[in-house]
């Protein structure tokens, strides 16, 4: 009977191709490390009747809380200030923390609190 070797590792490594999107909260601090540059999502709202919506500006995260690696929604105004504060593509690798704040009266958008961890 011969031995059995076995497999070795192929050096492979894994990606995810799906992830989760970081639910936002109001008043809820989150700390996150921005892992990739902002982009445009595919998935648009195609709800039956719903608002034909443009596509998202989304990038991965990975959550400092929990560890996990999730999908972020980037905000307007949030896009607007991490791109003032860390022009061409700079917030990459960078660990923030963030909190969205609710609408004010009579506006469309939130505000957000942002610092950056050095």
């Amino acid at each position: 009977m011969s031995k059995v070797e076995p497999i070795k590792s192929s050096g492979q490594t894994r990606r995810a191709l799906t992830m989760p999107v970081l639910k936002q909260v109001d008043e809820k601090e989150f700390i996150i490390k921005i892992l990739d540059k902002f982009r445009l999502s595919k998935a648009v709202n195609v709800a039956e009747g719903a608002k034909k919506m443009s596509p998202a500006t989304i990038c991965t995260v990975e959550n400092r809380e929990d560890g996990k690696r999730y999908t972020l929604i980037v905000n307007k105004v949030l896009e607007g200030i991490l791109n003032e504060d860390f022009p061409g593509d700079g917030y990459i690798g960078k660990t923030i923390a963030f909190t969205r704040h609710p609408k004010a009266a009579g506006k469309s958008y939130h505000t957000y609190s942002v610092d950056v961890f050095e």
